[in-house]
């Protein structure tokens, strides 16, 4: 196995991309990498910030769960993606949800009292952070927005068009990262409602095969889903995703 070298982590992720040596240097000497095996918690909600997590490697869950067991996912992360930045803003930080490895999982860690003391001397990481935080309120607007005014099924087509740019798929092949379990639970329904949108995809230009989807027909996905989401002119996803896809006729 390869030993990863912190400051070799370090220049992977986004967030540090324009620090200078010092920067880099004096972030190195409070820095550490955590490990995590599939299924473990990294925190839970209520716990206090103690560190600041970046993914380097691997998929993070962060979920709550209600009275009576099921899990509410508000964001799937992967590489390059922070955790909770907008609670480093607070004055008493603690975790507003829970945070578990979807995979094995690799995350760049930082103390939360040494980020916050030297913060003002990282000033594009304050950018950086209220960007990110500024992004993700956006999304979760969206979000409601298109749980409001779209059915299942789009919001399974929507979702799918996210994966594909998120991970750089071929959309005219690629498997399902997450298990259809934690995709019903980001997506806020039932197993038996995932499954029966999954199968009714086809007729919308999306053929599903067990884990395995690929987008055969992006205008008859356009027509279907994207002209109901409550962004189609600001969402990138399926102009990324249509410039990948050939269209195939359906045969006669």
């Amino acid at each position: 196995m390869i030993k990863l070298s912190l400051a070799d982590v370090v220049e992977t992720l986004p967030l540090f991309a324009e620090i200078s040596g010092k920067e880099k240097t004096a972030l190195l000497q409070v820095a550490k990498l955590r490990n995590l095996a599939h299924g473990q918690l990294l925190f839970i909600q209520g716990d206090p910030m103690i560190y600041f997590h970046i993914i380097y490697s691997g998929t993070i869950q962060l979920f709550r769960e209600t009275a009576d067991g099921y899990e509410i996912t508000p964001a799937i992360l992967i590489a390059g993606d922070s955790l909770c930045p907008a609670e480093v803003v607070e004055t008493a930080p603690f975790y507003h949800v829970n945070a578990k490895a979807v995979d094995d999982a690799i995350l760049f860690e930082v103390p939360m009292d040494w980020l916050k003391a030297n913060l003002k001397d990282f000033n594009h990481l304050i950018l950086k952070l209220f960007s990110d935080v500024s992004h993700r309120l956006q999304e979760s607007t969206l979000e409601v927005e298109r749980q409001a005014t779209m059915s299942a099924v789009q919001l399974v087509t929507c979702f799918l068009h996210d994966i594909c740019v998120r991970y750089n798929f071929d959309p005219k092949g690629f498997e399902l990262p997450y298990s259809k379990t934690l995709i019903a639970s980001r997506l806020g329904m039932e197993l038996e409602t995932l499954s029966r949108s999954l199968h009714k995809l086809k007729d919308y230009g999306i053929t599903v095969q067990g884990t395995h989807e690929s987008f055969h027909d992006a205008q008859a996905v356009e027509d279907f889903a994207c002209e109901y989401c409550a962004t189609p002119i600001s969402c990138n996803k399926h102009s990324e995703v249509k410039k990948k896809v050939t269209h195939i006729p359906q045969s006669a």
